[in-house]
């Protein structure tokens, strides 16, 4: 419980201090907060084997699925809002590392929705590929965009834009910059505990 209380309470912080539709712009910390800071790591920890309400597994990789392409659209719009806004204000892309970090982790996500596809129909690439691999290689890239989009989280809690929105608040909220690298830290013990068995076996 306490895992999914940590993902709410970030979530929650950052939607309080952004308030999305204050600005057009706020709508990007909004979505990217809501896409890699609660959805994404929701829709991995929902395939955890621990038991969950006791759902069937069938039905939490439709969880699972749902809620990625969920994330996966927050993270578009959430992209395009920076966009958009930068063009409006005459201001070149991609030149903070935040920028930069950022774009590598929406071509990530592109990248590993396709890897989910796959998997989810392994029909696709029989040939080139058993199931069991796509589903392995899918579940380590996962690990991967997920650390990527945390990374790009704590680079955004000290960006220019959020910390003029912190300016009048207590030091103590940088703290939460810690809650990205535990969410991270719990998605990539959960993935390699997925993994091994698989590695075992060759």
């Amino acid at each position: 419980m306490v895992i999914h209380v940590t993902a709410v309470f970030f979530a929650s912080f950052i939607l309080y201090n952004v308030w999305p539709g204050s600005s057009f712009f706020s709508w990007h910390p909004t979505c990217m907060c809501l896409a890699y800071g609660l959805v994404m790591y929701e829709a991995i920890l929902v395939l955890s084997r621990q038991p969950i309400l006791h759902i069937k597994w069938s039905t939490k990789l439709t969880i699972h699925w749902i809620l990625q392409g969920m994330a996966v659209l927050l993270a578009v719009v959430g992209f395009l809002v920076i966009y958009q806004s930068k063009i409006s204000k005459g201001k070149n892309h991609f030149e903070t590392l935040h920028a930069k970090l950022g774009l590598v982790t929406l071509i990530a996500t592109s990248v590993q929705a396709v890897g989910g596809l796959c998997a989810k129909y392994p029909k696709l690439i029989r040939r080139q590929l058993r199931p069991l691999t796509v589903k392995t290689l899918h579940r380590l890239a996962a690990c991967i965009t997920f650390n990527l989009g945390c990374i790009s989280l704590i680079t955004g809690l000290f960006s220019n834009w959020f910390l003029d929105q912190m300016a009048d608040s207590h030091p103590w909220w940088k703290c939460l910059a810690a809650l990205p690298p535990l969410m991270s830290v719990i998605v990539v013990l959960q993935v390699l505990k997925s993994v091994l068995p698989y590695f075992k076996k060759k």
